[in-house]
């Protein structure tokens, strides 16, 4: 279910209710009225968040959206060979009658230059409505154990800045993680920091809870914590199931002082929205959930909280 919560009341809207709970969440449109999911079973799904439009794209992998002016979207297939992203295909979708155009792309070209969406765009007579990640944008670089197809539970992560076109030796290395379970949701702040998640678990063992604090690095200086207990998962058996998917557990308001953020467990049956000011550490909690504890599929598919976003006022 999507809900929306008014920050000035606290009061939350129920908007509407997807069909599957094997979902992720690729992208919100800039104006907060069209959000992007990945159904697993199915493809991508574009789905008005006031319930009166949705529409089904057949699509074997992720997509990478990019909004345009027009309303419209461009969705590029994204595929992973050797840990390298790859484009195998750009279709358009008209959001206002759900037609898909699937288009005639130079793909040799379109993967060795990503910034070919702006040609590709105007080709169209479109235009993007937010520019891609450039030479200069954060990159989160997996431990070699993940190339392999292992999920270690404690290794060595990097944040480092550049073009993911560029090899990762001449990248700057911005931060290094030893000993940790994983790094997600890395963003630059307004102030010149940078905010990142950092996932530890007890023992480096992976049958142990992953815990999410978010941290604040400030060029120059080692990492501080802003807050504690960000929501890491839920356990099939004796393992944690962790996701580095586009869900987004953490949300920044623009100017960066305040986080929306998804605490709780399965362990213990839990799941809450908080939003915490980072200034002064003030919290509450805007929605809670409980169910049964442990692995119960019927509280985490139906009320469990998987994802967060700061809209546009």
């Amino acid at each position: 279910t999507v809900y929306v919560v008014d920050l000035a009341t606290r009061e939350s809207t129920e908007l509407s209710t997807l069909l599957t709970p094997n979902w992720g969440v690729m992208s919100w449109s800039p104006d907060g009225e069209w959000v992007i999911l990945y159904v697993a079973s199915r493809g991508v799904y574009a789905h008005r968040v006031d319930g009166s439009a949705a529409w089904e794209i057949e699509q074997p992998r992720p997509a990478t959206p990019y909004w345009l002016a027009s309303g419209g979207v461009l969705l590029a297939d994204v595929n992973f060979r050797d840990n390298t992203q790859v484009f195998e295909g750009v279709k358009r979708l008209d959001l206002a009658t759900g037609a898909v155009e699937i288009l005639d792309v130079d793909l040799d070209a379109f993967n060795a230059d990503p910034a070919m969406i702006y040609d590709i765009a105007a080709e169209l007579g479109e235009t993007l409505v937010e520019p891609i990640p450039g030479s200069a944008a954060l990159q989160v670089q997996f431990p070699d154990e993940m190339n392999d197809g292992m999920n270690p539970a404690c290794a060595r992560w990097q944040i480092t800045r550049g073009s993911f076109l560029v090899p990762v030796e001449e990248q700057e290395l911005v931060y290094n993680a030893p000993d940790v379970y994983g790094l997600s949701e890395v963003r630059d702040m307004p102030d010149g920091s940078i905010v990142f998640i950092q996932w530890e678990v007890d023992e480096c063992r992976i049958v142990n809870r992953p815990v999410g604090t978010l941290m604040r690095l400030v060029p120059g200086e080692a990492p501080g914590h802003l807050l504690d207990g960000v929501f890491g998962g839920y356990k099939i058996g004796r393992e944690w199931e962790y996701f580095f998917g586009p869900q987004a557990r953490v949300a920044l308001s623009p100017d960066g002082r305040t986080a929306a953020w998804l605490g709780g467990t399965s362990d213990d049956g839990t799941s809450s929205l908080n939003l915490t000011d980072l200034d002064g550490g003030a919290q509450v909690t805007l929605r809670d959930a409980r169910g049964p504890a442990g692995y119960d599929e019927s509280f985490i598919n139906g009320q469990m909280y998987s994802a967060v976003y700061w809209l546009p006022s």
